[in-house]
């Protein structure tokens, strides 16, 4: 039951994310940490490629705030607890 809830969130959270001004508006950047939540992001990453055609690619990270920093300075379009569209 949380592994389908955190994959439904992590959905909803890559179709937030996804920038539709850049040259490929079906791939998405996303940060996570690595562990648990690397886990639950593979498992929405199959999702958002079978039901909604989006390519998704997961960066793992081993600190919790380095994946802010890559979202702030535009390498990644999203991350799995924070986001700027």
């Amino acid at each position: 039951m949380k592994l389908r809830l955190g994959a439904l969130l992590l959905t909803g959270l890559l179709l937030a994310g996804c920038d539709q001004g850049g040259n490929d508006a079906r791939h998405i950047k996303v940060g996570v940490i690595n562990g648990a939540e690397q886990d639950v992001a593979e498992v929405a990453k199959k999702v958002a490629k079978e039901k909604y055609g989006l390519d998704v690619e997961l960066v793992g990270f081993s600190g919790s705030l380095l994946p802010n920093d890559a979202t702030n300075q535009g390498e990644l379009d999203a991350n799995v607890f924070q986001h700027r569209p």
